[in-house]
């Protein structure tokens, strides 16, 4: 999935880990999970638009990021501030494509990272992992236009979830 499923889910972690009191156990699972949750969208990713190569020619791919390139800049603009922690580990894994797309773009060649290991990692991890190994069997829709909609349906699931944290009581205790 793209980058604002991703920042959702870093705010998501954050919430839902914004124990004061336990500060280190809190960074430790919403870094975690945050990066897990990269894995596991990357996965169910394939069922969303988003083709292999750029195609700068194509109307629809190119509005389609654009979009997404500003449903980026405002989920940073409204919860940069209180989950910037939860953001960077949800999105940490594509640090893989900062140092592999510059490369290929600037036409240079050698040895130094030339295949996205982080995801290749994640991506070991989750098919050797029972439920997860499940998702290799969902339909490949990458190519698709209309595909776009399941990224914007997982968009809005996870902003309504964000609005149950906000909303949900606090101060219970048992």
């Amino acid at each position: 999935m793209l980058a604002p499923t991703h920042i959702l889910a870093g705010v998501i972690f954050t919430k839902l880990f914004n124990w004061r009191q336990y500060l280190p156990v809190a960074f430790f699972l919403t870094a975690t999970l945050g990066i897990f949750s990269h894995a596991l969208l990357d996965k169910l990713a394939v069922v969303t638009y988003c083709p292999a190569y750029p195609d700068f020619a194509n109307l629809f791919w190119l509005a389609y990021h654009l979009l997404m390139v500003l449903i980026s800049i405002i989920f940073l603009y409204l919860w940069w501030g209180e989950a910037k922690w939860g953001i960077l580990f949800a999105l940490l894994p594509d640090i893989d494509w900062l140092f592999i797309y510059p490369r290929q773009w600037l036409h240079l060649s050698g040895p130094f990272y030339d295949q996205p290991y982080i995801h290749q990692a994640l991506d070991w991890m989750m098919n050797h992992t029972i439920p997860f190994c499940y998702l290799n069997s969902l339909p490949d829709n990458r190519s698709e236009p209309l595909a776009a909609l399941w990224e914007f349906a997982g968009m809005l699931l996870l902003l309504l979830l964000i609005y149950r944290l906000d909303k949900r009581r606090r101060n219970i205790y048992f």
